[in-house]
């Protein structure tokens, strides 16, 4: 198992913010004091702290990775206490695991995330693998069906909206400028017909719902969202979420995610975590 350094990252309201705009998410609690309650910080703003730590092994000479052939395939956040405008936030990585699947590369990469106390805030795994060719357009057909959930069922159901611009976006608030998602070329390289969308983007939509629609605007409720990306996302499309209830278990309710665009799957086996109103 090897051990990354420590990396460092002060929370800042014009970062925040930034990437709250940039996921298209307006929660008035990450622009102002509501309730006597701070500003409060996105929970998928995880994903920027952690950044660099995430990103060192993926980096690392010694793993050589191509990233013509790399694939974020999952990624899993646990919120564990409240990060606040001014914290201090140091981050470590860690490989947890390098395998196959499916006869290709796998790299899992941990995170672990303490503010300027000690207090433990966030615990991250993103899981990548490692293409032995090209992403080819036959392949996604055949792996993405829709499963058949009773729709009448959904405690949320939503249209999302991806921009022309929103790689760019969330590239500039993120700090992720991998060129599979800003360069056409590249991404052409890697067997897509233009840019693709971050995961982490997709992965923010799906925050930003459940926080809106089952968690009324309350950010603190999420403790936990784990998604698996099936199928890439291109500007201009039209995403659709779908969220259950499931069961509950240690106080904490279990919501069941997919995400589809056109009856294809995007995010598949995606579970969130919260915390009921009354707690």
């Amino acid at each position: 198992m090897k051990i990354y350094p420590e990396r460092k990252f002060v929370i800042r309201f014009e970062d925040t913010t930034r990437f709250a705009i940039a996921t298209n998410d307006y929660n008035p609690r990450y622009f102002k004091e509501i309730d006597e309650r701070p500003v409060m910080v996105p929970p998928m703003f995880g994903v920027v702290y952690s950044g660099g730590s995430i990103a060192d092994p993926i980096r690392d000479p010694e793993l050589d990775i191509d990233l013509i052939r790399l694939l974020h395939w999952a990624h899993d956040m646990r919120f564990l206490s409240e990060v606040r405008i001014g914290d201090t936030i140091t981050s470590r990585a860690y490989i947890k695991e390098i395998g196959q699947l499916k006869n290709m590369d796998l790299i899992c990469i941990r995170v672990n995330c303490w503010n300027q106390k000690g207090d433990a805030v966030l615990e991250e795994e993103g899981i990548f693998i490692v293409r032995k060719g090209v992403y080819e357009r036959k392949e996604r057909r055949e792996l993405f069906r829709i499963s058949n959930k009773d729709e009448r069922q959904c405690v949320i159901d939503e249209i999302i909206p991806v921009y022309e611009e929103q790689a760019k976006w969330y590239a500039e608030a993120s700090g992720d400028r991998n060129p599979v998602h800003l360069d056409r070329d590249f991404a052409r390289s890697a067997g897509f017909r233009e840019p693709i969308l971050h995961g982490l983007c997709t992965m923010s939509f799906v925050a930003r719902a459940i926080i809106d629609e089952y968690l009324d605007s309350e950010p603190y409720r999420l403790k936990r969202l784990k998604v698996e990306f099936s199928n890439p996302v291109f500007p201009g499309d039209f995403l659709r979420m779908l969220a259950w209830r499931g069961e509950t278990l240690e106080k904490v309710e279990i919501l069941h995610i997919e995400v589809e665009r056109d009856g294809r799957r995007i995010v598949k086996n995606g579970v969130a975590e919260v915390l009921p109103a009354t707690i």
